[in-house]
C-alpha cells in the first residue's frame, strides 16, 4: 500500500472559483497546510452559478473580455495547483454524488457564511449534506459584517449541530455563532494566507523592477485612490496598479496577474498601498512597508477584518482612514515599521491557529 493511500484524506469546501487573488490563495494555503501536516488534501469543487455569473456580468463586449480573460488566468492557477475534484459541483442536489472516502470535510476560510455574497445561507458552505462518517470542521470562517437574519436562523443553527470543531476568522463571526446555538468555544484562528505556508512554488522570483508603489484595491474607493497619488507625488517613483480593475490616475496597470505573479509585486514593491484584508497580509508577510485605507460608505464594516488583525500584531497605526493621513514626507513615509514584534505575535497566532487544526485532524 503507498503512503497516499494510507493518509487520511481531507475535502475542503471554499470560494475556491472567485476570480480574486484573496479566495485563490487562501484556498491554495488552507490545502497546502493540511498537506504539511500529512493528510491528503482536496478542494471539492463546487461551483456555485451566482459566483460566475455575478463576475462575468458586464455592460458592454470589452470588459466582459478582460473579465474572461482573467477568469481564464485564475482557472490555469486552479488547474495547477488546487487539485480540485474532477467532478463540479452546482447545487447541494449534487452532494448527493460527493465521494464517501473523505474522514474530515472542512468549510472555510473566507466570507463563506456571508448570506449577501452567497444569496442567502448557501447549505453547501454550511456542510449541510450526507458526509459518510467523515468529520465536520469549519476554519477561520467569516460572514463579513452581516449578522444572521431571522428567517436563517433556524437554518443556521440546524447546520451548526452537525460540526465536530467550528473555529471564526473574526470575533464579529464568532459571537454570531455562539448567539445562534454553539455552546462551545470558538477559537480566533488565522486566515490561511497567514499559516505558515510556503509560496515559493507560487512566486519564486527574487528580481524586482526600479523601485514603485504597488496598488492594491478590492472595492473602489476615493481615498485609497487620493492616498496612493499622494505616495507617488512624495517619493517620485512610479504607481503600478495590480488590481482586476484599471485607475486612471495609475502609471500601470496590470490587471492580468496571475496569483504568484500579484505575491511578486508586493513581495518587490517599496510601498504597499491597499484597502485589502489579503493585500494587507501578504504586505506583512513580505515585511513591506504598507498603508491600508480603511473603506468608507456601505462598506465600512469590512475594516474590523483589517482593524483586528493588525491590532494583534501592534500595527494598528497602519489603518488609516483618509489621506490626509499619509505622512508629508519621503522619510516618514518610509520609516521602518516594528516588523519584529509583529513577528512574534503572528508566530504565537500560527501556533494556536495549528493547535486548532490539529485538535480537529485527530
Amino acid at each position: 500500500m503507498s503512503n497516499n493511500q494510507m493518509k487520511r484524506k481531507v475535502g475542503i469546501v471554499t470560494f475556491h472559483s472567485a476570480t480574486n487573488f484573496g479566495a485563490a490563495l487562501q484556498a491554495f494555503a488552507l490545502k497546502q497546510q493540511v498537506e504539511n501536516m500529512g493528510f491528503l488534501a482536496q478542494i471539492v469543487n463546487y461551483r456555485p452559478l451566482f459566483m460566475q455569473e455575478d463576475y462575468l456580468q458586464s455592460k458592454n463586449m470589452f470588459a466582459y473580455c478582460k473579465k474572461l480573460l482573467q477568469y481564464r488566468i485564475f482557472e490555469r492557477f486552479r488547474n495547477k495547483y488546487l487539485n480540485m475534484t474532477n467532478r463540479i459541483f452546482r447545487c447541494i442536489n449534487d452532494f448527493a454524488f460527493l465521494s464517501a472516502d473523505y474522514d474530515y470535510i472542512i468549510c472555510g476560510s473566507d466570507q463563506i457564511w456571508n448570506h449577501k455574497i452567497t444569496r442567502g445561507l448557501d447549505p453547501v458552505y454550511l456542510l449541510d449534506f450526507p458526509v459518510a462518517h467523515a468529520t465536520r470542521i469549519a476554519y477561520a470562517v467569516s460572514m463579513g459584517a452581516t449578522s444572521i437574519p431571522s428567517q436563517f436562523r433556524s437554518q443556521f443553527a440546524k447546520a451548526l449541530c452537525q460540526f465536530k470543531y467550528v473555529s471564526a476568522r473574526e470575533s464579529f463571526t464568532r459571537d454570531q455563532i455562539v448567539s445562534n446555538g454553539w455552546e462551545s468555544d470558538v477559537p480566533i484562528v488565522l486566515d490561511p494566507t497567514l499559516l505558515p505556508v510556503s509560496y515559493l512554488t507560487l512566486s519564486p522570483s527574487t528580481c524586482s523592477e526600479s523601485p514603485y508603489i504597488a496598488m492594491y484595491f478590492v472595492n473602489h474607493d476615493s481615498e485609497l485612490e487620493l492616498a496612493a497619488i499622494k505616495l507617488r507625488e512624495i517619493l517620485g517613483i512610479p504607481l503600478i496598479n495590480i488590481s482586476s480593475y484599471r485607475f486612471k490616475g495609475a502609471d500601470k496597470n496590470h490587471y492580468f496577474l496571475n496569483p504568484g505573479r500579484w505575491i511578486d509585486m508586493i513581495k518587490h514593491a517599496k510601498i504597499v498601498c491597499t484597502n485589502s484584508f489579503h493585500a494587507t497580509g501578504m504586505a506583512i508577510i513580505f515585511n513591506k512597508i504598507f498603508y491600508t485605507i480603511g473603506l468608507h460608505g456601505g462598506n465600512a464594516g469590512l475594516n474590523n477584518r483589517i482593524a483586528e488583525l493588525l491590532l494583534k500584531l501592534n500595527l494598528g497605526s497602519r489603518l488609516l482612514h483618509s489621506a490626509y493621513e499619509i505622512p508629508d514626507t519621503s522619510d516618514m513615509i518610509l520609516a521602518p515599521i516594528d516588523f519584529i514584534a509583529a513577528r512574534k505575535n503572528l508566530n504565537d497566532m500560527q501556533s494556536h491557529s495549528l493547535e486548532f487544526l490539529q485538535e480537529a485532524l485527530k
